[in-house]
C-alpha cells in the first residue's frame, strides 16, 4: 500500500527524537505565524489601494449586507467584498 507524502511526513516526524519533535513544532508555529503576517500585510495593502482609489465604503455588517442586496452598485465593482475585509482586518488587527 502507498502512503501519503503528509503520511510519510508525520511517521518521519514521529521517529524523532521528543526534543527535536518539540524544536520543529516550535519552527513550524513560528513559520506559520510569519505567513499569517503576511497575507494580513498583504489584506492591508490592497485596502489601502482600494481605499486610495475611492473603492472602500465604511460601514456596519448591516449596510454591508444592504449594499449587497442592491446589486447595481456592486456591478463592475473590482472586489465588492473589500466593504467586509475591511471589518474583517480591523477584528484581526485588534485581536492580535
Amino acid at each position: 500500500m502507498k502512503t501519503s507524502a503528509f503520511q510519510q511526513a508525520i511517521e518521519s516526524v514521529e521517529s524523532l527524537p521528543l526534543e527535536d519533535q518539540e524544536i520543529l513544532l516550535d519552527i513550524l508555529q513560528k513559520r506559520l505565524q510569519q505567513r499569517r503576517r503576511n497575507n494580513l500585510y498583504q489584506e492591508v495593502s490592497e485596502i489601502k489601494q482600494e481605499f486610495a482609489e475611492g473603492n472602500v465604503k465604511f460601514g456596519s455588517v448591516d449596510q454591508f449586507l444592504a449594499e449587497l442586496d442592491r446589486p447595481s452598485k456592486l456591478v463592475g465593482h473590482p472586489n465588492p467584498f473589500v466593504l467586509l475585509n475591511v471589518s474583517c482586518v480591523k477584528t484581526q488587527i485588534l485581536d492580535h
